[in-house]
């Protein structure tokens, strides 16, 4: 019999726990090895709040993407704080950082909801056209590469989850760099 795989090994630790996740890395990383903003903790509890008012109002479960999922964070909140979900892909460009998200899926018991999945955000949306009820768009930058993988991703009448921390992109004090 092999061992848990939901139980941590010796060479991981916990970087952090938020709302019902708790989120490890190899002991060896450092801090900021991994992508985590605890500034928007509060943007994370909000957006799990509106993901589930949405989803008790189309009384459908729903299928959820996030492009850039770091450390798995935002989608295991998804499937340990938001009921009525039937699948959630975890996209990352980084293959480590993929690596990461799987050990933190099996380790938070959410591997019957949420994938792991390694490449390029717009490609995989362009890819998974009219599958995704929900989209969750928060990128290292402008978001604006990847607005039409999100539409092409979307079914009709679906919650765009757009979060950007560059906001003088999007207001157009400096419209050229949003392209």
């Amino acid at each position: 019999m092999g061992q848990d795989e939901s139980i941590p090994k010796e060479n991981e630790k916990l970087a952090f726990s938020e709302g019902s996740a708790n989120i490890y890395m190899p002991a060896e990383y450092t801090e900021n090895e991994i992508f985590y903003n605890p500034v928007q903790q509060f943007n994370r509890d909000l957006t799990c709040a509106v993901i589930q008012a949405y989803r008790n109002s189309i009384k459908d479960d729903i299928s959820i993407f996030e492009a850039f999922a770091a450390s798995g964070l935002r989608s295991i909140r998804y499937a340990k704080e938001v009921s009525g979900v039937k699948k959630i892909i975890a996209n990352d460009l980084d293959q480590a950082a993929v690596e990461i998200i799987k050990r933190n899926i099996l380790i938070n018991k959410v591997s019957n909801l949420v994938t792991a999945s390694q490449g390029d955000a717009r490609e995989k949306m362009l890819e998974n056209e009219n599958q995704f009820q929900v989209l969750d768009l928060d990128p290292y930058s402008t978001a604006a590469p990847f607005l039409e993988g999100v539409v092409k991703a979307a079914t009709d009448g679906a919650l765009l989850c757009i979060t950007s921390t560059d906001g003088r992109t999007l207001c157009g004090v400096q419209p050229d760099v949003a392209y």
